[in-house]
C-alpha cells in the first residue's frame, strides 16, 4: 500500500458519499469556539461545513470546505461562518473573505486535507482553538471530541444544528487519526472540517486534527450510521499553520467575498486557487453540503488490534 493512501481499520467504500452531521450526538453549548460554515441563496441558509475560531478572524477547517465554498459562490451563494447553538439563531455570525486551502491539498488521496479561512472582520471576545502537535496514540485517549452542525443520518434534513459526540480513538497512520463506534455513532454530511479535540487529563480540550472523512464498516448500511470517521492529523500540519496566521493574509489566499479570481483579485494576497482545477467533493448550490468520495481508493486495511 502507499504510504500516501489512507489505512483506514476497515474497507472503503468505492461511491460517493458525504462525509463528515454527527450522528448519535446531543445538542450542546461546550466548546464555543467551534462554529458552523454556511451558504446563504435565494434567503436559505444551508450548513455546508463546520470550523473553529484559531484566531479573531481565522478559522480552521478542512480543505474539501473550501471547494464547497467555491462552488456555492460559484452558483451566486453568499457565504459566512457564525457562532450558536443553531444556524438559525447565530450569536456571532460574519461572512467570509478568503480562503488557504494546504498547498499540498490533492482530492484524490485527501492528502493535507486543511485549511484556513479568513471571515471579513473580527469576532472579538471569542474563544479560541488550542493546537496540540501530540499524536494521541502517544498516550493511548479512548475517545476525540467532536462539536459539528451536519446532519444525524445521511437521509436526514436537520443539519444546522450543535451537536457534541465523543467518538471511540481507533490508530493513526501516516496522515490520519481514526475513530470507530461499535455503536453506530458518527460523523456525517456537515461535520467536515471540526476540530478534533482530544481532552487531556485536566479536562482541558486541544485540537489534534480536522475531520476529513466517513468510511464504511457494513456496506448494507447507511454510511454515516456505521463504521467510523478519518481525520487530519494537526501534529503534521503546524508548521503552515502558524505560517498562515503569522501572514495577513497567507500568500495563497483564495477570496471567498465575490472577488474575481487570479491576479485580478482585489484581495493583496492574490490567488493561485482557480475554480476549474479544483476536484470533486464539494456540492452544487442547493444541495445538503459538500460531497466528499468517501475514501473512493478501493482500500481494505486491518484495524489495529486492541489488547
Amino acid at each position: 500500500m502507499p504510504e500516501s493512501a489512507p489505512t483506514a481499520p476497515r474497507s472503503a467504500p468505492d461511491t460517493g458519499a458525504p462525509p463528515p452531521p454527527i450522528v448519535g450526538g446531543a445538542e450542546s453549548s461546550a466548546h464555543p469556539e467551534i462554529g458552523v460554515l454556511y451558504a446563504e441563496l435565494d434567503g436559505a441558509r444551508t450548513t455546508f461545513c463546520t470550523g473553529g475560531l484559531l484566531t479573531e478572524e481565522l478559522v480552521l477547517t478542512a480543505a474539501h470546505c473550501v471547494d464547497g465554498a467555491l462552488d456555492w459562490r460559484a452558483g451566486g451563494a453568499t457565504l459566512g461562518f457564525g457562532l450558536g447553538r443553531s444556524l438559525g439563531a447565530l450569536e456571532a455570525d460574519v461572512p467570509l473573505r478568503a480562503a488557504a486551502p494546504h498547498p499540498g491539498w490533492d482530492p484524490r488521496t485527501l492528502a493535507h486535507d486543511i485549511a484556513v479561512v479568513r471571515l471579513s472582520a473580527p469576532i472579538t471576545g471569542a474563544s479560541t482553538l488550542e493546537l496540540s502537535g501530540a499524536v494521541p496514540g502517544d498516550s493511548s485517549p479512548d475517545a476525540l471530541r467532536f462539536v459539528g452542525y451536519g446532519l444525524t443520518a445521511l437521509e436526514a434534513t436537520d443539519s444546522g444544528v450543535r451537536r457534541m459526540i465523543d467518538l471511540s480513538y481507533d490508530h493513526a497512520d501516516l496522515r490520519f487519526l481514526y475513530t470507530w463506534d461499535e455503536a453506530g455513532a458518527n460523523l456525517c454530511s456537515g461535520d467536515s472540517g471540526a476540530p478534533a479535540l482530544w481532552i487531556g487529563g485536566d479536562g482541558q480540550a486541544v485540537a489534534v486534527g480536522v475531520a476529513s472523512f466517513v468510511y464504511q464498516t457494513d456496506a448494507a448500511a447507511p454510511l454515516c450510521e456505521t463504521g467510523g470517521a478519518g481525520v487530519t492529523r494537526l501534529d503534521l500540519h503546524l508548521e503552515w499553520l502558524r505560517e498562515v496566521i503569522d501572514s495577513a493574509p497567507a500568500p495563497d489566499e483564495a477570496p471567498l467575498d465575490g472577488g474575481s479570481l487570479g491576479e485580478e483579485s482585489p484581495d493583496p494576497g492574490g490567488m493561485t486557487l482557480d475554480v476549474a482545477d479544483k476536484g470533486g467533493c464539494a456540492a452544487a448550490p442547493g444541495a445538503a453540503g459538500p460531497l466528499l468520495l468517501g475514501l473512493a481508493l478501493g482500500l481494505l486495511a486491518r484495524r489495529r488490534a486492541r489488547g
